[in-house]
């Protein structure tokens, strides 16, 4: 069965999520001892393991699950020595050495183990939450991973809202030791659950995690494709008694604070102006349910005692409207019945329109040369602005029919007279369940299954079945299974054997999906042509404040992972070896239906007096006349694309001395590219290749797309060759309770993949709407807007001519392998009471990392010839010789046709010019659970600078990208992710009243009832803003300049200091910047040593326990999330748009409503919990 199991799964089990115990067996002399007996013992399920010591004395047990262990060792002449409460972790080693006496083998000498608080046995750095921590700690989404904040290594950016178990991205949006953001690796059990986007698939419930380790400067050679960071998540299993948990949780609006700017802003409701506004009511509540136990089997798979499970289930659902209120115009029931009388127009008596907002006939267009000798197009009014019900649309007639009617009693055209919102609905819910098992003494196994389903919606603010333009329901259903096996091949070699695949479909769908549009009265010939079915997304002219409805969601992806992976750990001497192979296959399919059911714009175009008007025409009778002014619908192709990874890792754990360990490895790695499955897309962009438009054209013209497997391109995309990643760690015991560690590593990136960048134009057709012929009368109508057919892909058809007149998104086939040096040395020092502290260095060198760039842009020269030169119209040598879109007309601007590609627009190229450096001081003190307090306080102060021009987070999402491609060297400025300075502190304390403690220790029943089992639980994290990227309103970004950056005005201090509250009017000064000229570059960093507000945050929570007998437990817990209600703000205004002469506007600078806070104001959060 051995045999056809590791053929099957053909790979085997990463080791990462394991830890190890290891040890020297002497007498009391400190002569060793060979062939003793060591036997492993879970304290759990009392499952042993055993093997001998060597002729060194030296004893290893690899692959060792997380949890506490009993070591026990024995001889001939000696006594048994028994240490107990060994807890190991994940991917640490814990030396036990044992030390036996002269004696009879029957008698026994017991040892009770403390938790080794310094680590002399690994090189890395990291955190370990642990079940303490993850169950009493308090947790606003109860998402394990985002107790990685505790860690010094980490600096979080992602949304802090969204903290639930299905918010992948926030939690992901980490960046570890000073690497890239999002650019770690996630395993559960040992399974890489990371997806293409780099984000864990699915996060466990807190009761179904035993603990998550956060490893940073991991020098171990089996961990790979990360910038060094791991999330090491081990789930709870079963033990040999019945366990469980229920728990519920709830949280009411009016429990919490009011919004900040909420507090300063003035509210009007039925006449009565109050000072403050009021946070809408919103309601949350979550449950949670595990149970987990022993499966008796008796007379299967051997027995009693081999099989345990744990079950975990939990959810949530959540109420809230919509951020704020929304109002806008909707069709009055007038209108629609085609009567416009209400917009203002004046008629005569006979209803010809004689001024105002009138209504005009479209079909009535003639071209007539006004007073100025300019030719215009003139049209009737409808009279008594009046539309004829045999010119009504049949289909625009569906549109106006779609919109609710008014609710208000305001009139007149753009006048807001419908007051919109909703309550949105999220829900989720989650499974987990383990299940571990011993076949022998030989084998063991365990097989884990999650599963999670959430639906989200976005604002309905028209509450109709069409929505409005920011509806949406993201809706998810994700799966994660593994399988590992632990197989002991003899005393000393352990083979892990494992299997992992996990889908995570996420759809973001249109609040119409399904929505039949021959309901409308469009044709079916038209209809069945959709790749969509849903609403038509319907803009208007914002003068109108007519409500957009209709949507135009980007449609469902499905992320898949495959995943095998082998490793056999071997103990020889004082070497602890371990090689293994991992195989990965991530996969993305994706259709991108942003537009798939149409798009069609209506303005006053059609229904104006002349088309030089502004003060005549509607929206409303625009569309139900059924003449859009513009529309459009894409016909895509289906993307399914994979990169494989290949990896061999070879790793050495040297105790060299008792008091001296090494940690030597070496990673191969090979990711060989992203490929679609049936080359439906580009693989880069030809910079060498003549275009044909050079033959027709006489004009030299250079450029064109690579499609995968033409005219001898790869099929792939990204291949970046081989990559070696040696490493080397120590760890130093210098005296007892003082470990001095280092190391140094180097680890290759994950790919960088854009969805755009591997669809190439040609296999996504956009077929436009022809509104006019010209003369003003319009082409064509809503009733049948594509009378010849929608046009599908041609994909490489038209080999280099695809894209031309267009812009384009590549990558470049020249990138080379993202890559991360690591690097660290720390001083680790144990004193009594259970307390470490640890002083240390972490550095990091990022190299070849991604970024973009338009490699389209103006050269400096051409820049230099001035605005005037460049605007002017020339003579367009392309017209009606293949040039399309851009340089399709008989003119075109001189600086399009001295761009490098002249044939194309702006040519996103992702390339590897990345680079960036970090630095940091690491500062830890951490207590053991002793008299009822455990403490972890974190200090980093750091500097981290690239030159990272596109990268943006939820704390600074003001980033462009470079000011001049062709001189980057300005681009290396202080990251966006620079946090110069963090603390956080994470307490437990079970207060010193009750049964057993210092104060009311012998009180009775009823005082014990009273004043104990009280526990007090913190988290306060205080850290810097980051620095500001300043920009500027004016830019080049005409001629293919991302952005351009102001000038400094010499003299002029730009930061300013104080506490954000008090310069929310002007945070930083804007005068000391002014805009820079077009046509030139300004002086200014990429960003500037000014930074944004920072944060400061205190979760706590007060827990009452109540024993009902020995083993069940009631709980009640009260949680105040973000308890002194401290206010995260948002980023000021940064764009500068003063000049010379003028100053900036009031804005710059500022930090207002608009820009709003981040998090949440205080939230109050009760719930009880039972555990037996």
């Amino acid at each position: 069965m051995l045999v056809v199991l590791i053929a099957m799964v053909s790979t085997m089990k990463a080791q990462s999520n394991y830890g190890a115990v290891r040890g020297i067996v002497a007498d009391a002399q400190g002569a060793i001892i060979a062939k003793a007996q060591v036997s492993l013992t879970s304290e759990a399920t009392h499952i042993t393991r055993t093997t001998i010591s060597n002729a060194a004395g030296e004893y290893s047990f690899s692959a060792v699950d997380p949890g506490t262990y009993t070591v026990t060792s024995v001889a001939d002449g000696f006594s048994q020595l028994t240490h107990k409460g060994i807890v190991v972790d994940s991917g640490n080693t814990i030396p036990v050495d044992m030390t036996l006496t002269i004696g009879s083998s029957s008698q026994t000498v017991e040892v009770t183990a403390s938790e080794p608080i310094v680590n002399s046995g690994t090189s890395y750095n990291g955190q370990l939450i642990d079940s303490q921590k993850l169950q009493n700690l308090p947790n606003p989404g109860r998402n394990p991973f985002l107790f990685s904040k505790l860690d010094n290594s980490v600096t979080p950016v992602g949304d802090p809202r969204f903290v639930r178990f299905q918010d992948q991205s926030g939690s992901s949006t980490i960046s570890i030791a000073g690497a890239p953001l999002s650019s770690n690796n996630y395993s559960v059990d040992g399974i890489p659950i990371t997806d293409f986007s780099n984000r864990a698939v699915i996060i466990p419930s807190i009761e179904a995690v035993q603990e998550v380790k956060i490893q940073a400067n991991t020098y171990d050679a089996e961990i790979g494709r990360t910038s060094g960071g791991m999330f090491n998540t081990t789930l709870h299993s079963g033990s040999s008694t019945l366990h469980g948990v229920l728990q519920g949780e709830t949280r009411q609006t009016n429990w919490g604070a009011n919004l900040f700017f909420n507090n300063r802003t003035p509210y009007t409701s039925n006449g009565v102006t109050q000072p403050t506004t009021p946070r809408g009511a919103a309601t949350f509540y979550s449950y949670v349910g595990a149970i987990g136990g022993p499966v008796p089997l008796p007379h299967i798979l051997g027995g009693k005692d081999k099989t345990f499970f744990w079950l975990t289930e939990e959810g949530y659902r959540q109420r809230s409207p919509l951020t704020s209120a929304v109002s806008f115009a909707v069709p009055t029931v007038a209108e629609r019945g085609g009567n416009f009388s209400d917009l203002g127009g004046i008629t005569d008596a006979n209803g010809n329109c004689i001024s105002g907002r009138c209504i005009f006939d479209p079909t009535t267009s003639t071209t007539v040369t006004n007073s100025a000798g300019k030719q215009v197009v003139q049209r009737k009014a409808f009279v008594n602005g009046i539309i004829p019900t045999n010119q009504i649309s049949v289909v625009g007639q569906g549109l106006i029919n779609a919109y609710p009617t008014p609710n208000t009693s305001n009139s007149g055209y753009g006048i807001a007279n419908f007051n919109g919102g909703d309550t949105l609905g999220d829900r989720a819910d989650e499974f987990v369940g383990k299940l571990d098992h011993e076949f022998g003494s030989k084998w063991a196994a365990d097989f884990y299954y999650m599963h999670y389903g959430s639906k989200e919606p976005g604002g309905n603010a028209l509450t109709t079945q069409a929505g409005s333009s920011s509806s949406y329901l993201l809706y998810r259903k994700v799966d994660a299974v593994g399988i590992q096996n632990t197989i002991t091949l003899n005393p000393t070699t352990i083979l892990t054997v494992g299997f992992g695949f996990n889908r995570f479909p996420n759809n973001t769908l249109d609040i119409s999906q399904g929505f039949d549009q021959t309901t409308l009265g469009l044709p079916t010939s038209y209809v069945s042509a959709l790749k969509k079915t849903g609403f038509p997304a319907i803009t208007t002219s914002s003068a109108t404040n007519l409500a957009y409805e209709g949507t135009s969601n980007s449609g469902p992806a499905a992320y898949f992972s495959r995943n095998f992976v082998t490793g056999i750990a071997k103990s020889l001497g004082k070497h602890s070896v371990k090689a293994g192979y991992v195989f990965r296959a991530i996969s993305l399919t994706y259709t991108s239906l942003s537009n798939a059911s149409g798009t069609y714009a209506f303005d006053t175009t059609f229904t104006s007096a002349d088309n030089s008007s502004t003060s005549t025409g509607d929206d409303a009778a625009s569309m139900l006349l059924g003449y859009p002014t513009s529309g459009s619908v894409s016909i895509p192709s289906r993307l399914a694309i994979t990169t494989q990874y290949h990896a061999g890792y070879l790793q050495d754990d040297w105790r060299v001395l008792p008091k001296l360990t090494l940690n030597l490895g070496f990673r191969y790695e090979y990711e060989p590219g992203i490929h679609e499955r049936s080359n439906h897309y580009s693989v880069g962009f030809d910079r060498t290749v003549t275009n044909p438009l050079t033959a027709t054209s006489g004009v030299q013209t250079l450029g064109g797309v690579e499609f995968a497997g033409q005219n001898g391109y790869p099929t792939k995309t990204g291949d970046m060759g081989s990559k070696y990643s040696p490493r080397g760690g120590f760890a130093y015991e210098l005296t007892p309770g003082t470990v001095i560690r280092g190391g140094y590593g180097i680890f290759f990136l994950p790919l960088v993949y854009s969805n755009s960048a591997a669809l190439a134009p040609g296999f996504v057709a956009t077929n436009s709407y022809v509104a006019t012929n010209g003369g003003g009368l319009p082409a064509n109508s809503i009733n049948n807007p594509f009378p010849n057919g929608l046009a599908g892909p041609t994909g490489s058809a038209s080999g280099y001519l695809t894209g031309v007149g267009s812009s384009l998104s590549v990558i470049d086939q020249g990138r080379r392998a993202p890559r991360f040096d690591s690097y660290s040395a720390d001083l680790q020092q144990q004193f009594p009471f259970g307390i470490a502290f640890k002083l240390g260095y972490v550095g990091g060198h990022g190299r070849n990392l991604s970024n973009s760039l338009d490699i389209n842009q103006l050269s400096d020269a051409n820049l230099a010839l001035g605005a005037g030169v460049l605007n002017a119209s020339v003579t367009n040598p392309y017209y009606q010789k293949g040039g399309k879109g851009a340089i399709g007309g008989k003119t075109v601007s001189q600086y399009q046709l001295l761009r490098p590609f002249p044939a194309f627009t702006t040519i996103t190229d992702l390339v590897s010019d990345g680079k960036s450096r970090y630095n940091a001081l690491d500062v830890k003190l951490q207590k053991q659970f002793d008299k009822g307090l455990t403490v972890l306080a974190a200090y980093t102060w750091s500097s981290n600078w690239d030159n990272a021009w596109g990268a943006t987070s939820t704390l600074n999402p003001n980033n462009n990208g470079p000011q001049d491609i062709y001189n980057l060297a300005p681009e290396y400025s202080r990251a966006i992710n620079d946090i110069p300075h963090r603390f956080t502190l994470a307490t437990t304390y079970e207060l010193p009243f009750g049964s057993g403690k210092t104060f009311f220790g012998g009180a009775g029943r009823l005082v014990n009832l009273a004043v104990g089992g009280w526990k007090f639980n913190d988290i306060t994290i205080v850290q810097s803003g980051s620095p500001l990227p300043i920009t500027q309103a004016n830019n080049n970004s005409s001629y293919g300049q991302s952005a351009q950056r102001p000038t400094i005005v010499a003299g002029v201090t730009p930061c300013k200091t104080g506490s954000p509250e008090s310069r929310l009017g002007a945070y930083f000064n804007a005068a000391a910047f002014v805009s820079t000229p077009q046509g030139s570059y300004g002086n200014s960093p990429r960003t500037v040593p000014c930074y944004g507000p920072g944060y400061l945050n205190s979760d706590l929570s007060l827990n009452k326990d109540f024993t009902v007998t020995q083993r069940v437990h009631i709980e009640f817990r009260a949680e105040a999330l973000n308890a002194f209600n401290t206010p995260e703000f948002n980023a000021p205004s940064i764009a500068i748009n003063a000049t010379s002469t003028t100053a900036n506007s009031a804005s710059v600078g500022a930090i207002g409503a608009s820009q709003g806070t981040l998090g949440f104001p205080r939230l109050i959060q009760l719930g009880g919990r039972l555990t037996f």
